[in-house]
Formats: structure tokens, C-alpha cells, sequence
């Protein structure tokens, strides 16, 4: 019986005969992961976000008014926070970049994405919370909008740990 052989055993048999081509592959896969974090955690914020749209909608149908110019803002800040994650640099540097992003960095930006998957759970219990009782949802409406002012000032470090000499100690919540 013939053993199949794919592809990518045949790359991944062909990288490690040659120096330095393995690590070029590793760098290329965690740019792809980091990526891909990135992108869920941005779709998972525009999801949140359709749900106030919801809100917003259901809201107008009910003929009130009152909060949607701030449930409005809400809406943009969490477009914008969603696209400063989906577009934030790549946690693993290319060999040209004049940012070298060694191990330890990548490993804290691991670490932080992370912690800002726990922020976004965080901001979706609340978005819950507004969504089924929204004629009560006053407070928790600031509440949502300064928790994402939070996440969005928190996030501004995550350029920090790729740029800055100690980036390893920077991470959420620290």
C-alpha cells in the first residue's frame, strides 16, 4: 500500500534542507496567526456592534429618542476600535522591517490579545445587558461607552510592545 504524501510534507521536507528556510516558514505562520487573532477579535467587536445597531432600530421603532445620539457614537467608536485591531501591525516582523520583533515581544502581544479577547467579553455581557432590557438601559450605555474607551486606550500599547526596548513588560493591564 502507497503511503499519500501532501503538499505540505513535501515544503515542510524540502524547508528543512535548507538552512534558515524553517524559520522563515515559522515567521511566516505567525504572522498568519497573528492575523487571524486580530481578525476575530475585530469581527467579534463588529458583531457586538450590530447589536446595538439593533437596539438603535428598535429603539426608533418605538418612536423614542432619547439615548441613540450616544448608542450613535457608541456604534462608530466600536467601528473604528474594530478596525484599529483589524489593520494594527503584525505581531511578527518581516526580514526587511526596521522593527525587529524577537520572541519575547511576540509572546507578549500573544498575552495581550488575549487579554483584550477577555475585554471584549467583558463589553458583550454588556451589550446583552442592553439589547434585552433597553427601555432600563441608560446606565449601562455609559457604562458600555467608557469600558470601550478603555479597550481602545488599552490597545494603544499593543504598538508599544512592538516598538519599545522593554515590550515584554507592557501588556493589558499593566
Amino acid at each position: 500500500m502507497e503511503k499519500k504524501i501532501s503538499l505540505v510534507d513535501i515544503i515542510e521536507k524540502w524547508t528543512r534542507a535548507f538552512p534558515g528556510m524553517g524559520g522563515y516558514i515559522d515567521r511566516e505562520r505567525s504572522r498568519e496567526l497573528d492575523k487571524r487573532i486580530r481578525t476575530t477579535l475585530a469581527a467579534e467587536l463588529d458583531a457586538q456592534k450590530e447589536v446595538i445597531e439593533g437596539v438603535i432600530s428598535e429603539i426608533v421603532n418605538q418612536g423614542r429618542l432619547t439615548g441613540l445620539g450616544r448608542l450613535g457614537k457608541i456604534t462608530g467608536k466600536m467601528a473604528r476600535l474594530a478596525d484599529t485591531i483589524r489593520f494594527a501591525p503584525h505581531g511578527y516582523s518581516g526580514g526587511f522591517d526596521p522593527t525587529r520583533v524577537d520572541g519575547e515581544r511576540l509572546a507578549a502581544v500573544y498575552a495581550f490579545d488575549l487579554g483584550l479577547k477577555s475585554d471584549l467579553a467583558g463589553l458583550a455581557g454588556l451589550v446583552s445587558e442592553i439589547a434585552e432590557a433597553v427601555e432600563k438601559a441608560g446606565e449601562k450605555v455609559v457604562a458600555l461607552d467608557k469600558q470601550l474607551d478603555q479597550i481602545d486606550e488599552r490597545f494603544k500599547q499593543r504598538g508599544a510592545i512592538l516598538t519599545s526596548a522593554e515590550g515584554a513588560d507592557i501588556g493589558p493591564g499593566k
